[in-house]
């Protein structure tokens, strides 16, 4: 390979870098949004809408990632270079890269957990909700009396109202 085929993938992978480093900022702005949509009542069509701008996000993640794995020969995860014996070759503009697109990952893996989280305590929430409305039996919960002891909540359903 001579140096003008070196440079160019050189280029090549930096622009790659690039993209994915936008990618990922612009993938964690939306989680950020989300997760402020979770802390508000009634806002099932904005995070609706989320959800839908997220997938599309993880789509072009996983492609842009796809090709970018290409252009490394030998074939590795991109978070590989960081341990990698080509690490300290690169240019440091591109190390810089490399490791803030390391942290961004990191940020939006623990941001996607936590509102995923948060999604799930609101769905039992809802379900119990709903249990409780419809009359339906719920789970037993064990609760704590004054002394400290367990205690058991009845499994008497109760209903509300009926019509």
């Amino acid at each position: 390979m001579n140096s003008n085929t070196a440079i160019t993938l050189l280029d090549v992978f930096t622009s790659q870098i690039g993209q994915l480093k936008s990618a990922l900022l612009e993938f964690k702005a939306v989680l950020d949004v989300e997760a402020q949509a979770l802390k508000q009542i009634n806002n099932i069509e904005k995070i609706l809408h989320i959800l839908k701008s997220k997938e599309q996000l993880q789509q072009q993640l996983a492609k842009q990632l796809s090709s970018l794995e290409l252009c490394i020969s030998p074939p590795m995860p991109v978070t590989q270079l960081l341990s990698d014996s080509i690490w300290p070759t690169l240019p440091t503009t591109l190390q810089q890269d490399l490791l803030q697109i390391e942290q961004l990952t990191q940020a939006c893996f623990n941001l996607n957990a936590a509102n995923g989280i948060s999604i799930q305590i609101l769905s039992t929430l809802n379900q119990h909700t709903l249990n409780l409305i419809s009359g339906k039996s719920a789970t037993q919960v064990n609760l704590y009396d004054a002394a400290g002891e367990s205690k058991s909540t009845s499994s008497q359903q109760t209903t509300l109202g009926q019509a």
